[in-house]
């Protein structure tokens, strides 16, 4: 299973639970199939539930059931007061189902990424529904739902909550059917077959502040099928949305919605049935981030920006982040943030030799200005901490110099230099143990404006660090790489990557998409044309389905000297071909390349680290016959049909 990229908000764990009756408990749930514990030192395993039900079996009104990472293969039923929190969308699975059955006191569902077991078994789609709120309340944030007949299907709900999610290649995303008051706010909801949300008859319900991308083109009829489908007098508030590049945008089929300020643009047909433009409706393109790698944010050019509505919004969007941050709220489920800060996360140390004392993040001030850095916030998904001073130290961070936030009881393992700020926190760790798979967000003091982020973790090995190549490019995924320094790490101090010639260079000059054996033969040539080494770490290759970031094969070596070839090869490459010596040999963090390439219909194209800026491409693809490629005749004549 590949997941959706989603977006996580996440919980501190307790050590264990304390005896009942003696107030509020969090019951620790062990970890899953491939989990583990974010902070092993300050956890009972013989205290841990085996299973999420069991915890919550044993849980009572006002406790929480604190889950791990890993995947759970169960289906769960809720209970009336307890809430079961994951530790994030990317972190935490269950293969299965979510039931709350007329339940009171709103239990909640949040930080986990829920999958029909029957996807997982044989591959089937759509056979069950995701979480079943029949009747009563329910909350349900930060959760992923994919592949089920409905994502989340709401029958008479009264005041549920669905918030901050992910519904992602199901039949329909949700549904809402007789249900009153229920919030639908900050989802994305993307490439949905039948639709991503219809609900019918739902009195009162807010459907606010969402991003439908790509839904409905499975579905045929005409009735509740589209990005938002109404029916049936429902009253319901529908403003603030944007819905692009779906069969339908908004339907409306005899019924009383209030709907406008949403942006509504590229769909088959925009409006359908009643439906029609309402007050403050955009029609143009949101200018997303990174749409084609499901980067959904909005871009600072984007039309959606200040463009929403004040009178039907929530407080934060889907990252915690305040509304507004301009003179309006921002359409979709992203509120573009404006921080003045000039900070950039540059280093992180996830996989530290002694992980209780030595994990770090190194940060550094591009800007002009110095910046403060006690009351800054910092999280790693699972717990929020406040930077504050290191041993008295000092907590100002000049501009062009680095600074270190280590844990609370680092021993001077790395040896940073005197001079180099250094700051920590003001709890017990730093996060709650970073791990390799911890995406890292800096806020300013109030906790909600994202000032930097790390959004690309992997694990570089044992006492290594994840390093940013290039400051100025910044957070993008071929951006991070192992640290190359000789100890593995560089806090306080500018990485040790080599010198690098200019990767525009590069030319790609032959593909082999029909390999006599597809899982391991696939590949596609590089050549450097230039004077100089290139180094191709962090470039990105695509194949139109899938973007894969360049690293050396089998941890080998990424520069390319003048004038030589080197091949992207897949992960499984079990040395099919005879190989000059000499050969650089690269391969992608996946098992294929791209997402295995097709050869009679893949074009590929070679992108720099920010994964936009095209250095070449191959735009003409056939099927040559089984184990021949396509080669370039003129390294210098292009990327023509001709060569």
């Amino acid at each position: 299973m590949r997941p959706v990229t989603p977006l996580a908000l996440t919980i501190a764990l307790s050590a264990c639970a304390p005896p009942a009756g003696s107030g509020p408990r969090t019951l620790l749930v062990s970890p899953g199939e491939g989990g583990e514990w974010d902070d092993p030192a300050g956890v009972d395993p013989a205290a841990a539930y085996p299973s999420i039900q069991s915890a919550i079996d044993a849980a009572s009104p006002g406790d929480t059931v604190a889950v791990s990472s890993g995947t759970y293969y169960e289906d769960l039923v809720m209970k009336s007061g307890v809430d079961v929190d994951g530790a994030g969308q990317e972190e935490t699975w269950l293969v299965g189902t979510v039931l709350f059955d007329g339940l009171d006191d709103g239990p909640g569902l949040s930080g986990m990424s829920l999958v029909d077991p029957d996807y997982v078994a044989t591959g089937a789609l759509y056979t069950s529904h995701g979480v079943r709120i029949l009747g009563g309340g329910a909350r349900v944030e930060d959760v992923g739902l994919y592949y089920f007949n409905y994502g989340v299907w709401a029958d008479g709900a009264v005041g549920a909550t669905i918030t901050g999610s992910t519904l992602a290649g199901c039949w329909y995303g949700a549904v809402l059917d007789g249900s009153e008051g229920l919030t639908f706010a900050n989802n994305l909801v993307v490439n949905n077959g039948a639709g991503g949300l219809a609900s019918s008859g739902s009195a009162g319900s807010s459907i606010i502040h969402n991003t439908l991308v790509g839904n409905a083109f499975g579905g045929t009829a005409l009735y509740l099928t589209g990005a938002v489908a109404l029916a049936d007098g429902g009253e319901e508030v529908v403003k603030n949305n944007i819905m692009i590049s779906n069969y339908y945008g908004l339907s409306c089929a005899s019924c009383t919605a209030e709907a406008g300020y949403n942006l509504i643009w590229g769909n088959t047909t925009n409006y359908v049935n009643d439906a029609s433009a309402g007050g403050g409706d955009l029609s143009e393109d949101p200018l997303f981030n990174n749409a084609g790698e499901g980067d959904y944010t909005l871009s600072p050019d984007s039309p959606a920006v200040d463009a929403g509505t004040g009178a039907a919004t929530l407080a934060v969007d889907v990252q915690g982040e305040r509304r507004p941050q301009g003179d309006e709220v921002d359409m979709g489920f992203d509120e573009l943030a404006t921080s003045g800060f000039s900070l950039v996360i540059s280093e992180v140390m996830a996989n530290a030799k002694t992980e209780s004392t030595d994990e770090f993040v190194e940060l550094y001030n591009a800007g002009s200005q110095p910046v403060e850095l006690s009351g800054l916030v910092l999280t790693d998904g699972d717990d929020v901490d406040t930077l504050t001073a290191f041993d008295g130290g000092d907590t100002t961070l000049d501009p062009g110099d680095y600074a270190v936030v280590v844990d609370p009881e680092y021993g001077g393992y790395y040896g940073i230099e005197a001079g180099v700020t250094v700051v920590t926190t003001g709890d017990t760790t730093l996060g709650n143990g970073l791990t390799t798979s911890d995406k890292i967000t800096l806020y300013e003091a109030d906790g909600s404006t994202i000032i930097a982020t790390f959004s690309y973790p992997k694990d570089p090995g044992d006492d290594t660090s994840m390093e940013l190549y290039d400051l100025e490019t910044g957070d993008a995924s071929g951006n991070w790489r192992a640290s190359q320094c000789p100890d593995g790490w560089s806090p306080g101090a500018a990485h040790c990557f080599p010198e690098s010639g200019d990767p525009s260079e590069l030319v790609i000059t032959e593909v082999m998409a029909n390999a006599a054996d597809d899982n391991t033969g696939e590949y596609i040539e590089l050549y450097n044309p230039a004077d100089t080494e290139i180094d191709a770490a962090g470039l990105i290759i695509s194949d139109g389905d899938s973007q894969d970031v360049l690293e050396g094969f089998q941890g080998g070596s990424t520069l390319i000297p003048p004038g030589a070839h080197a091949l992207i090869l897949e992960t499984g490459y079990v040395y099919d071909y005879f190989l000059p010596a000499g050969t650089v040999l690269l391969s992608t963090g996946n098992a294929t390349i791209g997402n295995g390439l097709a050869n009679s219909s893949d074009p590929v194209t070679l992108y720099a680290s920010d994964g936009s800026t095209v250095i070449d491409s191959f735009s003409f693809p056939s099927d040559l016959g089984d184990g021949v490629s396509h080669e370039k005749i003129s390294y210098a004549a292009g990327d023509l049909e001709a060569n």
